[in-house]
């Protein structure tokens, strides 16, 4: 099973693993490379959609990953949840979303769900993925 999370002395960091670095490292580099003209190039968008999807791939099995875990044990690792509900059953929906810019028109979003039972395990953990730009408008299925 894997799951990413941070030592209970850090709570507050949420999953702090190599996936964040991962990602900060292709925000640096698209930041650097990209004047418009040159992220229209195919080579380029390529590459850029290749390391989207191995990075979408990875959280989503990271959080994927969090099903038949003890709430509480996810509350430590990645800490308040940026919104909670009923699930209608007795249990709740903790919902975590995060942003990220990854150029001035282009924003990453990230909204994963997480499904928890009355005695306090997660029966379902859903990832969702989506953009936000001027131009393409907003897009988180």
């Amino acid at each position: 099973m894997i799951k990413c999370g941070v030592s209970k002395d850090h709570h507050k960091w949420r999953c702090n693993c190599s996936l964040l670095f991962i990602l900060l490292s292709l925000v640096a580099t698209v930041s650097f490379i990209v004047p418009h003209k040159i992220l229209a190039q195919d080579r380029h968008i390529r590459e850029f959609t290749r390391t989207m999807k191995k990075y979408i791939k990875k959280k989503s099995e990271i959080v994927e990953s969090w099903k038949g875990a003890p709430v509480h044990e996810l509350l430590i690792a990645w800490g308040p949840p940026d919104a909670e509900f009923s699930d209608g059953a007795g249990g709740k929906i903790l919902v975590y979303r995060s942003r990220i810019k990854l150029m001035p028109d282009l924003t990453f979003l990230e909204k994963h769900s997480f499904y928890v039972n009355r005695k306090g395990i997660i029966y379902l953990a859903v990832p969702k993925f989506g953009y936000t730009s001027r131009t393409l408008g907003e897009r988180l299925p």
